[in-house]
Order: structure tokens, then sequence, then C-alpha cells
């Protein structure tokens, strides 16, 4: 059913997590800071296995969201340690997070329907355990609720696909493909499935860090890994629901007041982008812009905390002396070529994604 998970780097990549899991189940409470760190440490050994593995790895697409995945989980468990230093709740976020990390491992790796959509569940599963970190809040109640019923929906979506494509993949087609569409995005928050997202502000900050950096981005997996599925209505379904979510959310992280509500709608545009590459079928685009936003946004979120003191730090400097107009003309021919190059470099790296899946799929 997994067969990209059939090598021992990558079940080890799916059981170390779970590993760590269960120690944080067991020991989490006689030793916090001792699970915490095993985390960190077990994420950092996955990215650079991940790394290591990278040369020989047959599913480009796979290797490349391991990366995303057990870089991001690192960084944000790495934050934790400090950050949750002393509270009762910090084994359960490192429980959590390892569930997530496993899962996300299960999503990435899957070459089938099935597989796909088992680890999709999953990751939604483990989220709501990290969202529920701080559950005597109301909010925090609230906000798993909310996330909750929007990925049920999505959820029931993605499996009448998987039942469906297998019931009749030709007569079917359309349908499956809407499916698919309606599972991605409600995971990605776009509207009219946008609602849980800001709702999700009460979660501590390494677990927005995973949100925002990580699990969002699962619609966009979703719609490349399935790319050969797609027909023109849904892909005008995504078309319609990113641009919009993009202009919606781009106008609200602009009046919002506080950082995190900032960049959970700065989140939600990002997000709407990625929709619109996809409905235009820019694969490779679609996941170059995940993996840069995700590690961005980690970045943002794990330095939230820090915004008021970089704020009236830079009111009380000196204003910038004015750049020379060759200067300016280096920085702006950078600004242009570097994502271009970007792109360039991704679409001659990966330019079977589509094609590979659909085989695997036939």
């Amino acid at each position: 059913m997994l067969e990209a998970i059939a090598t021992p780097a990558l079940l080890t990549l799916v059981i170390a997590p779970l590993v760590v899991a269960a120690v944080a189940a067991t020991l989490g409470r006689r030793a916090p800071v001792f699970v915490a760190r095993l985390g960190t440490a077990t994420a950092a050994a996955g990215l650079l296995l991940a790394v290591a593995t990278l040369p020989s790895a047959s599913d480009h697409l796979a290797a490349a969201l391991l990366l995303l995945i057990f870089g991001v989980s690192a960084i944000a468990q790495g934050f934790a340690v400090r950050y949750l230093a002393g509270d009762a709740r910090a084994s359960w976020f490192t429980c959590g997070a390892a569930l997530l990390t496993s899962a996300s491992t299960v999503m990435a790796s899957a070459t089938t329907m099935v597989g796909l959509a088992i680890g999709w569940t999953a990751v939604g599963l483990a989220l709501c355990v990290l969202l529920g970190t701080y559950r005597e809040l109301p909010a925090a109640r609230d906000g798993v609720r909310r996330t909750a019923l929007a990925f049920c929906i999505g959820d029931g979506a993605l499996w009448a696909a998987v039942g469906l494509h297998h019931l009749d993949a030709d007569a079917l087609a359309p349908v499956v493909a809407v499916l698919i569409a309606i599972a991605a995005l409600s995971r990605s928050a776009q509207i009219p499935f946008h609602r849980w997202l800001p709702a999700t502000l009460a979660a501590p900050t390494p677990v927005s860090a995973l949100l925002h950096a990580g699990v969002v981005n699962g619609g966009g997996v979703l719609l490349v890994k399935l790319a050969a599925l797609s027909t023109p209505l849904a892909a005008g379904i995504i078309i319609a629901a990113g641009t919009a979510s993009m202009a919606y959310g781009a106008v609200l992280m602009l009046v919002k007041p506080d950082i995190k509500g900032a960049l959970a709608y700065s989140t939600m545009a990002q997000m709407g982008f990625m929709m619109l590459t996809c409905g235009l079928g820019l694969w490779a685009a679609a996941v170059i812009h995940l993996i840069g936003h995700g590690f961005y946004k980690a970045t943002l979120f794990l330095s939230s905390g820090t915004a008021i003191a970089r704020h009236q730090r830079h009111h009380m400097l000196a204003p910038p002396e004015g750049l020379s107009r060759s200067r300016q003309a280096v920085i702006a021919a950078t600004a242009a070529l570097l994502p271009l190059g970007a792109l360039a470099a991704g679409v001659a790296l990966t330019p079977t994604w589509a094609e590979g899946h659909a085989a695997e799929l036939a």
C-alpha cells in the first residue's frame, strides 16, 4: 500500500517519531526536559537521514517534502524546549509533534490513494491533539471544534473520492476530482472552509509554527500527488476559491492589530496563491512555494514574541541613508532573477511529478 515506505530509511522516519510519542506519553511528567530534547534530537536526526537519502530517492516530491517535514519539526521542537520549559503541558506538545511528524511522513511518502488518505487523516488527528495543548481554555476548545469540523468535511470528501475512484475511475472522474478539490480547500483554510484557521490562535507558538508551516500545505501536497485526476471543473473551483482566499486573507492581514492574527490571514492568502498555481497546473511552482512558505512562516511565528521589541528598536534607529542608483539596480535585478532561477531549477529537477503519479495510479 505504501511502496515508498518499504525502505529501511523511510521506515525509520515513520517509526522513530512514534517511539518518541510513546516515551513522551509514559515519561513526560517525570522527565519533561529529557522528553523534549529527545523529540528535538529525533527530528534533527530524521532531517539528516532525509538529506543522506536524497541522492538515491526515486520520488523527488516525497524527498523534498521530507526535508520540509523534519526541518520544521526540528526547529519547532527545539524552540519549544525553552518556550515550554516548566510548563505542565510540555510533554503533551512533544507527543503531539511526534505524532504529526510521523503522520506527515506517511502522507508525503504514500504512492496510492488509500495510503495518502490514511496519512491525511492521521495528520488531522495529530493536529487536533496539538491544538488541545491548553484544552482548559475556551478559545482552545473552540479552535479544536472548528478545526475538527472542517477536517471532517475534507476527510469525508477524500475518502469518498478514494471509494469512487476504485469503483469506476473513468465514469466518476469529474466527481472524484471535485471531491479531491474540496478536501484540499478544507485543509488549506480556503473559502468557504477558512474560519477554522483564525480560531486556532490560542494554541502555543510552537503549535502555530507546525500548523502554518506544515499542515496547511497539505492541500497543495494532495493536489500535486493526485494531479493526474484533475479535471477542468475541479481546476476552476480551485482557482476561484484560491483567488478569493488570497484577496480576502491579504486584506485582513493588513488590518489585524495582533501579530499572530495577521500571520494567520497571511497564511490564508499564501495558501490561496498556492491553490491558484495548482489550479493552473503549475505543479513545480506550487511545491517550491509551499516549501519556501513553510520555512518562512515557521520563522515568523517563532519570532512573533519579539515583534514589539523589534518595532520599538526600529523606531529608535536613525533613518537609513539613500541607496545609489547602481546599488538599487543590483538589488532589483537580484530580486527579479532569484525567484525565476529557483522556478527554472524546480521545473528542470522535477519534470515528471505529474506523469509519475499518473503512471502509479493507472
